[in-house]
């Protein structure tokens, strides 16, 4: 099953599961809610405020770092880019019977960056590309820093090893950046609170007898898919908010080594 059908059957279950506490909150008012208080005062009272609020600021929270990490990567993909570019263009500072194969190493490097986060890729064949990744640089350092010093000139290693150590290192920063999410206990959380405000939502509308449809379906309509747009973002290249949308600037790049 793909991550996309998980979390659509994720988030609908979550907004039955919110419309069925709704009405278990409706049942539990008729049924032993004290009749001389008076339902609308209790729904904003101190405790269910309390409880509303605590959902809220949850949802805030959660939301923001999931859009900050998804920007993140997004910001990533560019450096990357640059920094691959500004390295292939500084190849020129190397003696001449180096920018051939240093140029075809810089183009099989590209090219593995690009498989390595393609959509089909999984798992496995990440951690494989990334290793081979780590092999292509290393060949490509080695090389770079035989090159400098049959320079007569220290530009050579003072401007490319630095950009090629920048270059690696983001790809270490991007492959840690992509195991970094909300932990589960906040998504657990979540849900419970959701849960909970459902119920004290329906024990609220107790006291009429005719049920206000618009309310009962708009708020876990609301929270339902706020939760399920937190999840999204926190799996960018797996869900339907993909930051593989970006990889067409390293792809422009690779068309340009040809």
């Amino acid at each position: 099953m793909s991550f996309e059908i998980r979390i659509v059957l994720f988030g609908t279950l979550f907004f039955v599961g919110m419309l069925g506490f709704y009405e278990l909150g409706r049942w539990l008012g008729k049924r032993y809610a004290q009749k001389e208080i008076t339902f609308g005062t209790r729904l904003f009272g101190t405790l269910d405020g309390a409880v509303f609020a605590l959902l809220g600021l949850l949802i805030a929270f959660t939301f923001s770092t999931a859009s900050q990490r998804f920007e993140e990567r997004f910001r990533m993909v560019i450096e990357e880019s640059n920094l691959i570019s500004a390295a292939y263009g500084q190849l020129d500072l190397l003696p001449e019977a180096d920018h051939a194969p240093m140029r075809e190493l810089f183009r099989t490097y590209v090219d593995l960056r690009i498989h390595t986060y393609n959509k089909e890729v999984d798992a496995e064949t990440m951690q494989a590309d990334l290793q081979k990744t780590t092999v292509v640089f290393n060949e490509i350092w080695t090389r770079a820093v035989a090159g400098s010093k049959k320079m007569e000139s220290p530009l050579a290693g003072n401007v490319l090893l630095p950009t090629l150590s920048s270059m690696h290192g983001i790809v270490v920063t991007r492959a840690a950046v992509m195991e970094i999410h909300t932990p589960w206990i906040i998504f657990v959380l979540l849900i419970v609170l959701g849960l909970m405000c459902a119920l004290l939502g329906g024990y609220g509308t107790a006291e009429s007898n005719n049920r206000d449809w618009l309310h009962a379906l708009l708020f876990p309509i609301a929270i339902s898919i706020t939760v399920f747009v937190i999840m999204d973002l926190e799996y960018p290249r797996a869900g339907f908010l993909r930051v593989i949308d970006m990889d067409y600037i390293m792809v422009n790049l690779r068309n340009t080594m040809n």
